[in-house]
């Protein structure tokens, strides 16, 4: 990108480019003077290059300003948005690891960053990663929600994943018997776990056998 040329005349003139907004001269990397003619190369142009330039001529007689130039620099700006998203529901076995892996993008990237439950954050605020964050869980017990949390100055997003652990059921409680004939006979029990069952198995072992039978 490059401002205005300007051809300067004069004994002893001298050329200074520099910004509008800015104090001082102060040399920027990004910002160079060229030569024959003069001109202001801003290289990898950014938000903060945004502003008014104007040329300055300087000698022992005087100061002569051109009119100043505003710049504009246009940024692409997208809200962030998920590009690989956590799955709805893992299933996993007692006490198995699990990698939870969530991405996002955006214009300008976002943060990305993990909540177990309500309000647990296990990203630590100094040091969110951006655009992609690896959760590890292991030895998982209990089942759980964890949140993925995609952020910028363009919004926030949420994506949520139940952990549920698939664990072995209890044993019923409360066996108890009745009404009991030669043919038939009534069992009923208790259960008071939190898994939900899909059936129950019943099995009898017929006095002096081995081996007992499934109903």
């Amino acid at each position: 990108m490059q401002s205005e040329q300007s051809a300067i005349s004069g004994k002893e003139a001298v050329y200074v480019a520099a910004e509008l907004k800015e104090t001082s001269h102060t040399p920027c990397p990004k910002r160079r003077q060229t030569r024959a003619p003069r001109s202001l190369q801003i290289d990898n142009s950014e938000e903060s290059d945004m502003g008014k330039y104007e040329c300055v001529a300087e000698n022992s007689i005087g100061t002569e300003h051109t009119k100043p130039t505003p710049l504009y620099v246009k940024v692409r700006r997208v809200p962030p948005t998920f590009s690989r998203p956590p799955e709805p529901v893992y299933e996993v076995m007692l006490g198995a690891n699990l990698t939870l892996t969530c991405v996002a993008v955006g214009s300008p990237m976002p943060s990305v960053k993990w909540r177990k439950g309500v309000d647990q954050d296990l990203t630590p605020e100094n040091d969110v990663p951006v655009g992609r964050n690896v959760l590890e869980l292991t030895d998982i017990r209990v089942s759980t929600n964890y949140t993925c949390i995609a952020q910028s100055s363009l919004g926030v997003i949420e994506a949520t994943s139940l952990v549920k652990v698939q664990s072995l059921p209890a044993a019923p409680t409360d066996v108890t018997i009745s009404e009991v004939t030669a043919t038939q006979v009534r069992l009923e029990w208790s259960y008071k776990g939190p898994e939900d069952l899909q059936y129950y198995v019943i099995q009898y072992k017929p006095k002096n056998a081995n081996q007992a039978s499934i109903v």
